[in-house]
C-alpha cells in the first residue's frame, strides 16, 4: 500500500462516519479504557475510539499494512493524538503491547481476510472476560453501489456462527443501513466464572 493508497482507504473511511455512531453506542466506550481497533487501515475510526475513551485511555489500531500505520501515525502528529498505539501484524494472531482490551471493533475488514473465523477467534482472546465488541460489514441483499462487491459479502449468519464459536456471545444485531449490518456482542465469561453484579453492562 502506498501513501495515496492509504489517503484514499482514509477518505472511504470518512464517508462511513455516520456508521460510527451506532458502533460506539454498542461499544459503550468509557474513559479510561483500552478498545483494539481491528483492521484499522490507515486509523479514521482510532481517532474516533481515541477521542471516546480520552487521554487516560489508549486504542490499538492494528493493522497488516506499515504504511497505514505510518499515515495513522501522521495523522496522530497533526492532530495532537497521543492516546493510540499502532500495532503491525496478522489480525488472526497478533497480541496487543499490554493486558487485554475492554472493547474491540473489527468494521469492514472481515471480507478482505482469508480466515475471517480466526480473526474472531483472535479478537475473542485479546478482550478481558466480559468484553464488548462490535463486528460490522457489508450486507450481501446490499445493492452493490457502494462498498464491497456483492460476490466478496459475507452473510451476518455465517458472521454469527463464528462469533459465537469464539466464544462471543451476540446480544444484537443490526441492519443499519442498505448497505450494512452489525453484531454487537460480548465475551462469555470462562465456564464457572460468575461477574460480580453490575460489574459490566
Amino acid at each position: 500500500m502506498s501513501t495515496t493508497d492509504a489517503n484514499r482507504m482514509f477518505q472511504r473511511q470518512t464517508q462511513r462516519a455516520d456508521q460510527a455512531a451506532d458502533w460506539l453506542r454498542h461499544l459503550d466506550l468509557r474513559a479510561g479504557e483500552r478498545c483494539a481497533d481491528v483492521g484499522s487501515g490507515p486509523g479514521y475510526f482510532s481517532l474516533i475510539l481515541a477521542e471516546r475513551v480520552g487521554p487516560t485511555g489508549v486504542v490499538y489500531a492494528i493493522d497488516r499494512s506499515p504504511e497505514a500505520l505510518a499515515y495513522l501515525a501522521e495523522e496522530m502528529q497533526v492532530r495532537g493524538v497521543a492516546n493510540i498505539q499502532t500495532v503491525h501484524g496478522d489480525a488472526a494472531a497478533v497480541d496487543l503491547p499490554s493486558g487485554p482490551a475492554d472493547a474491540a471493533v473489527v468494521a469492514m475488514m472481515l471480507h478482505h481476510t482469508s480466515d475471517p473465523a480466526g480473526v474472531l477467534r483472535n479478537v475473542a482472546r485479546l478482550l478481558r472476560p466480559g468484553g464488548r465488541a462490535v463486528v460490522a460489514e457489508f450486507h450481501p441483499e446490499g445493492t452493490g453501489e457502494h462498498g464491497a462487491p456483492l460476490s466478496m459479502r459475507l452473510p451476518p449468519e455465517a458472521v454469527r456462527a463464528w462469533c459465537e464459536a469464539a466464544g462471543l456471545e451476540v446480544r444484537a444485531e443490526e441492519r443499519t443501513s442498505p448497505e450494512h449490518y452489525l453484531l454487537s456482542l460480548r465475551l462469555r465469561p470462562p465456564s464457572g466464572h460468575t461477574s460480580p453484579a453490575g460489574a459490566h453492562r
